[in-house]
Parts: structure tokens; C-alpha cells; sequence
């Protein structure tokens, strides 16, 4: 990993050290995980479950989603997610909206980095 996208992960959340330490210090194998994230579906299938009012299975795509964002240590990601997470779990839709357009904003920013990485 170059010196110049270590630091635009840590600029967008990432906790670049805790990460590398949980993939015992093997950037490249850190680095080919971290860019298969933005295909994921579970973000998008969250969405789509939110718009269907379908909370339990929001549910479980949010809590898939943070357990990923959690080993990869996006913190910006997994601070939304982990209130949202909650909220879901007992039903709760207040506020889950405006919590949405948070993640979505941040999800867009790492996706994005780390697509523009891969194309170099």
C-alpha cells in the first residue's frame, strides 16, 4: 500500500493500525479484502429492505454489513452503522432515515477511494 492511500484511508475513517494488527500486519492481504468491500451487497440489499419496510431483514443485512465494516475498521462506517444496527434490532425506524443519508454519505466516500485505488 502506498504511503498516499494509507493516508486518504485514515482521512476517511479507516483505523489503519487496529486494522493491519487483526490482519497480522499483511498490508497486501488487508489491501485485496478492502477492495473487494465496494462489491459487497449487503449495503444495498439493506436499502432495498428499508424501502420495503422489510425491518427484520434490514436487520440482518446491517448486521452483516457492520460485522465486515468492523473487521476492516471503517470507523466512520461503523459508527452509524452500530446505532442503526441496534435501532433495527428492536424495530425502532425513528430517526433511521437521517441515519441512512449518514452511512450512505460515508459509504459512497470509502466505495469510492477504494474503487479509484483499484483502477491505478
Amino acid at each position: 500500500m502506498t504511503s498516499e492511500y494509507k493516508e486518504k484511508l485514515q482521512a476517511y475513517g479507516v483505523n489503519l493500525d487496529s486494522a493491519l494488527n487483526r490482519f497480522m500486519d499483511n498490508e497486501q492481504f488487508y489491501e485485496r479484502i478492502l477492495s473487494k468491500f465496494p462489491m459487497d451487497e449487503n449495503f444495498i440489499l439493506m436499502e432495498r429492505s428499508l424501502n420495503e419496510n422489510n425491518i427484520s431483514l434490514a436487520f440482518r443485512y446491517a448486521h452483516t454489513l457492520k460485522g465486515l465494516v468492523a473487521t476492516l475498521d471503517l470507523t466512520n462506517i461503523s459508527d452509524i452503522l452500530i446505532p442503526m444496527t441496534e435501532k433495527l434490532r428492536t424495530g425502532d425506524t425513528e430517526g433511521m432515515q437521517d441515519l441512512f443519508d449518514q452511512l450512505k454519505v460515508q459509504y459512497k466516500l470509502i466505495c469510492d477511494l477504494i474503487t479509484e485505488h483499484k483502477a491505478r
